[in-house]
């Protein structure tokens, strides 16, 4: 093999011999297998250092194209005409070990089986937290974004603040204000829905180790976020009036946790309504051992009864509450439109990690989002929608009391679920795969746990989303596939 060095060429010896062998190899001049000179005979033969051919060889030995076989020699490792040219099988790379190395934990995949259409097709899906199709105010919105289109004033395909468009931020400030939340357009963040405000949140403030309190059970997506981060999961035990602040105390003294998150209003999965004595308790409990909480209020304008639910942001004096809501519930999911509100300080932060997850949310339907709240239509559609909601709501309990006498729930004054206990125990794996064999979509108890824990048998039923044929059918279903594991 004949090398040409230039010992006056400004560039040194042994990157010159690397970039030589280099390029034979990848023209085919030198083979796979083909044996290189050893170091000593290549050094005699340029008449320069060892050293110098040794860091030469190294340079290649990193770039994977030769190898030194003790007591053999060096060869060539790498084939021009590709590696699979003798073996017609071709691997890929393992992308989902990949991905599940990365993870704190296994991914749940129950919110993509919740929000994949093909599992509701055809089905009578009562798993997800989805509002009714045809309750969407499609017609308005349309109006909406044809106006839109024509507005000169404003560019509403164009870029937006990172926080929000000031017009969505002043309309969100007025809403606020009716459940009694003063929060300046400055003390906002539009988000994605609250399933990217929460895990805003979480990314810009809870770190591996740190312990989390929840309640329990809690919503499934809350925990994934949290397990995904590292966090250390507590669990609170929650009777009719939400959260027991009495254990949630001892939990603080024990774990001294970073913050804790809360569903006060219809929460998921079990309904419950947070008592006032409740919410002034854990205020009290937050003040007092400066623990902040996350306030998660996806469902707190579908009531059905007239409730005061002013959100604990209300009574927040100290700016230890951050108040996540959507309007995914009550217009869109698809809008993707949610808010973030605390303090000025906090959301500065927020900023910080909203630009890098997306800029901001998609502008266009912010602009349609404050033309819509503008108009004043949407107190008359949260009339139509609770209406509609509790009508089902009530349809649904009729056929469980019809079709079971072995369960249990409380009735819910609004949200979006039933949280169903059966009294015996029996394997809920298993009647969740003979429900979707036969057609009925719902969602196991353990999703609402930390780690899937199963303590007893229970499920979410969703009644906002079926149609009232799909609820007297989906319920009638699963009577029998829950029969059929007696």
């Amino acid at each position: 093999m004949r090398f040409d060095i230039d010992k006056e060429l400004n560039v040194s010896i042994y990157y010159q011999l690397y970039n030589q062998i280099r390029n034979k190899i990848f023209s085919g001049e030198i083979l796979k297998n083909d044996q290189l000179p050893s170091e000593r005979k290549l050094a005699e033969q340029l008449s320069v250092n060892r050293s110098t051919i040794v860091s030469a060889y190294d340079l290649l030995k990193s770039d994977g194209l030769i190898k030194t076989i003790k007591g053999k020699g060096t060869f060539v490792t790498f084939n021009v005409e590709g590696e699979t040219q003798s073996d017609t099988t071709i691997t890929y790379y393992d992308w989902e070990t990949c991905f599940e190395e990365n993870m704190k934990t296994r991914y749940d995949e129950v919110i993509r089986l919740i929000m994949d259409g093909s599992n509701r097709s055809g089905k009578c899906f009562l798993a997800g937290g989805l509002p009714s199709p045809s309750l969407i105010p499609a017609n308005e919105l349309q109006n909406i974004f044809q106006q839109l289109a024509v507005n000169k004033r404003i560019d509403p395909l164009s870029h937006c603040p990172v926080q929000g468009t000031h017009e969505l931020r002043v309309q969100i400030k007025q809403l606020m204000l009716k459940i009694g939340v003063t929060a300046n357009i400055n003390e906002q963040l539009i988000t994605s829905g609250s399933q990217q405000a929460l895990d805003l949140v979480i990314r810009s403030f809870i770190k591996e180790g740190d312990v989390v309190i929840v309640e329990e059970p809690t919503f499934f997506g809350a925990l994934q976020l949290f397990q995904h981060v590292g966090a250390k999961v507590i669990t609170v035990p929650m009777d009719r009036y939400g959260i027991k602040t009495d254990v949630l105390e001892y939990l603080i003294k024990t774990h001294h946790p970073k913050i804790i998150y809360t569903i006060p209003n219809f929460h998921n999965p079990t309904g419950v309504v947070m008592s006032h004595e409740r919410r002034r308790k854990l205020i009290e409990l937050s003040n007092l051992y400066h623990v902040p909480i996350i306030e998660d209020d996806p469902y707190g304008e579908i009531m059905f009864d007239e409730l005061d639910l002013r959100p604990l942001k209300s009574m927040d004096k100290s700016n230890y509450i951050i108040y996540l809501s959507t309007f995914s519930k009550t217009i869109s999911l698809g809008l993707r439109i949610g808010w973030i509100v605390a303090s000025e300080e906090v959301i500065n932060c927020l900023k910080k990690i909203k630009q890098i997850s997306d800029l901001h949310v998609n502008t266009l339907n912010q602009y349609v989002m404050s033309e819509y709240l503008a108009s004043n239509r949407y107190n008359e559609h949260l009339k139509v929608i609770r209406s509609v909601y509790m009508k089902k709501r009530d349809l649904m309990v009729q056929q469980l009391n019809e079709h079971f006498d072995s369960i249990s729930f409380d009735i819910p004054s609004g949200g979006f679920y039933l949280w169903v206990n059966f009294y015996r125990n029996f394997n809920l794996k298993e009647m969740f795969d003979n429900c979707f064999r036969e057609g009925v979509v719902i969602t196991p108890g353990y999703h609402f746990m930390p780690g899937g824990k199963d303590y007893e048998p229970q499920i979410r039923l969703n009644f906002t989303y079926p149609s009232e044929e799909e609820i007297i059918e989906g319920i009638k279903r699963l009577s029998k596939c829950y029969k059929m594991i007696q």
